[in-house]
């Protein structure tokens, strides 16, 4: 469908304003660590903020510049230094869009169009591929350092008869969902006064998270030294463990929309329990664990378990709560095709919470032999729409669709379903992704999902 603001009037002409830290430039170089080049080079993150009221474009800009005192890494540029893709903290600023739109704010129950966005673009410098995919560079026509010239963040703020826009378009190298919590909860707290900051920001990459290693290159350490019977494996499997899955292209993606109420992913949850195996023991289940057994067992595959992946968010595992940046891993889950699966993600689950796993998983590279059916993210635990309020609270959140076309050319044609939870306001959650069409119509005839869009339109 075409969102209700493209055919708005513009009440004004777009004003645009570069916000700075207001301490100037540390200079101080951030490398990537090696888990975090490609997603730098590659994906960029589209996610934007409903509000029930506009806020004074001048005080946001005011309250920003405050927290970039303490987060400089998204006010500063990606350059390559000593051969490797780094964030420099140059204070040029972060380029904020402001326009005003009669009518109502666009409904947020599918993925927002690219014209709500300032998109992040030549933003990283040419020769960061190289950095990359040939170390060695001996091959390599592009200078070894060098700059890029746009930023890294760009924030857009559309004001609506009913409501405010603010919609965030970064570079994935920058952080991860959890890092845009961080700084969204601080800009909230500045712009409230409720706390000033400064707010304490880690930027040791390379030295806070484990060595992966390089592409093309093999594990840091020998793969058999865990055995097939270790409970390590259930996490990470060996090719011979894996399920003989033939790869082929998703048949007929679609974009999928799903909004659970509080009291729906509570009823969801309650049926999951009922269903699991009475071998397996767990307290409680999350609403993650019920919604990954529900797309789960909805993907219509042929066989009595399902391979999916989940990403494992691993600052805690190695002491980098403050860490500013990407800190997430792949776990595999063979599950039963069924909501049974619930149980055994959580009784899985704690396996990936200790730190020497999750050292020699990230070693371990990544597994190609894993023919995962659903790759399944999170940011529920990122944040909070409580914690964000300007002139008034936070009340939605959805991503953008710049965002899923490049997960859709990645992961639709090896028929890999990706699906996000995204946080609600009533404590329930809306789950955003592409599945093929069956699956989608599946949930939709138990009235659990809206199709929003076919494919055509990715």
């Amino acid at each position: 469908p075409i969102h209700k603001h493209l055919a708005l009037t513009r009440m004004e002409p777009p004003s645009v304003r570069v916000v700075r830290g207001t301490g100037g430039a540390s200079g101080a170089v951030v490398p990537l660590a090696p888990t975090e080049r490609f997603l730098g080079l590659v994906f960029d993150v589209n996610m934007a903020l409903l509000f029930t009221e506009a806020a004074p474009i001048e005080d946001l800009a005011k309250s920003f510049a405050t927290v970039l005192d303490s987060f400089q890494v998204l006010a500063g540029r990606f350059s390559v230094r000593d051969g490797a893709l780094s964030i420099v903290c140059t204070n040029e600023g972060v380029p904020m869009l402001h326009e005003v739109v009669a009518g109502p704010a666009p409904a947020f129950d599918a993925p927002l169009a690219a014209e709500l966005f300032d998109l992040v673009h030549d933003d990283v410098p040419p020769s960061a591929g190289c950095s990359i995919f040939c170390p060695s560079l001996l091959f390599c026509a592009a200078p070894f350092d060098s700059d890029a010239a746009d930023a890294p963040l760009r924030i857009k703020v559309t004001d609506y008869d009913d409501g405010q826009v603010v919609a965030i378009s970064l570079n994935h190298g920058l952080c991860d969902a959890g890092g845009m919590g961080r700084f969204l909860k601080a800009w909230s707290q500045a712009f409230s006064g409720s706390n000033p900051g400064p707010w304490e920001v880690g930027n040791e990459r390379v030295r806070t998270i484990p060595p992966v290693p390089e592409l093309g290159a093999g594990p840091l350490t020998p793969p058999d030294e865990v055995p097939a019977d270790h409970p390590w494996r259930s996490l990470r499997h060996t090719p011979a463990q894996a399920p003989a899955m033939t790869r082929q292209p998703m048949d007929s993606p679609v974009l999928l929309s799903l909004t659970k109420t509080v009291e729906e992913c509570k009823a969801l949850k309650a049926r999951c329990m009922e269903a699991k195996s009475a071998e397996i023991d767990v307290p409680f289940l999350s609403t993650n664990d019920a919604v990954v057994a529900e797309l789960a067992s909805s993907l219509g595959v042929e066989s009595e378990k399902v391979p999916l992946s989940m990403l494992y968010d691993f600052r805690r595992e190695v002491g980098g709560e403050t860490l500013f940046g990407n800190s997430w891993m792949g776990i595999e889950l063979h599950v039963t095709n069924s909501l049974a699966a619930a149980a055994e993600v959580r009784a899985a689950l704690p396996i990936a919470q200790d730190p020497e796993f999750v050292r020699w998983q990230l070693g371990q590279g990544s597994n190609s032999s894993w023919p995962a059916k659903l790759m399944m993210n999170t940011w529920t635990h990122a944040f909070k729409l409580t914690d964000l309020t300007f002139a008034g609270p936070a009340i939605d959140v959805m991503i953008g669709k710049p965002m899923l076309q490049k997960r859709v050319a990645m992961m639709a044609p090896h028929g890999v379903s990706y699906c996000i939870t995204l946080p609600q306001s009533d404590g329930g959650v809306k789950v955003v992704g592409i599945v093929p069409k069956a699956a989608a119509q599946r949930l939709e005839t138990a009235g659990k999902a809206k199709v929003v869009e076919t494919s055509p339109c990715l």
